[in-house]
């Protein structure tokens, strides 16, 4: 099944905040690594994971650069593929825009330093709160636009705003990942959901930097 480089650019743009925030907030982390639960701090840990997942990005530019110029060697399609994306040459035709990178680690964010700033993929600022709703939905995938998930975001997005919610009530009502228990396979893996108490902003998935 063929998928366009588009497509799986919007699929990063929607995944790449939600793993960083898998993590924990960045700034915390230390008491458990002292106690021997965690090996890295959580800030520690998302840069671990950023820089993984830049080497797949690099590794599916490069694929991409040899199957559209067969006749590119793989040392070759690795220099094409850094200037393409650090120096915005156009080679072999293929700009910039064709091939895969990671979001600014603000763009949309809902825990962390970042929650809820108002900063694109390219890590421009936002001053009007639907300009940066619509730049949001450009950039992720369209089958994620009508979904729970991100009505959720756009929804605190705006509260927070408007002055209407705190960052740190606006996290606490955020979609927290929990493992759904089960007699089906898929209760092996874990899902976003809501704490039943998130609507009144009291839910125990805070901000906070352990």
């Amino acid at each position: 099944v063929y998928t366009p480089m588009s497509l799986i650019q919007k699929t990063i743009n929607k995944w790449m905040p939600r793993g960083l925030e898998m993590f924990g907030d960045e700034r915390g982390g230390g008491a458990n690594v002292k106690l021997g639960f965690k090996p890295h701090k959580n800030g520690e840990a998302q840069d671990q994971y950023h820089a993984e997942v830049s080497r797949v990005v690099r590794d599916l530019n490069e694929r991409f650069l040899r199957e559209r110029v067969p006749s590119l060697s793989a040392s070759e399609a690795e220099k094409a593929q850094r200037e393409i994306v650090h120096d915005g040459k156009t080679l072999h035709g293929i700009t910039r825009d064709e091939l895969l990178k990671l979001p600014d680690r603000r763009f949309y964010r809902r825990r962390g330093v970042a929650a809820f700033e108002m900063v694109g993929v390219d890590g421009q600022s936002f001053e009007n709160v639907e300009d940066y709703i619509k730049h949001v939905l450009e950039n992720i995938p369209e089958t994620s636009r009508a979904g729970r998930d991100f009505r959720n975001h756009a929804e605190l997005q705006r509260k927070v705003a408007l002055g209407q919610l705190t960052v740190e009530a606006a996290t606490r009502q955020a979609p927290v990942l929990q493992r759904v228990g089960g007699v089906c396979p898929c209760s092996k893996s874990v899902r976003w959901v809501l704490n039943e108490d998130s609507g009144n902003g009291n839910g125990n998935s805070g901000n906070g930097h352990t």
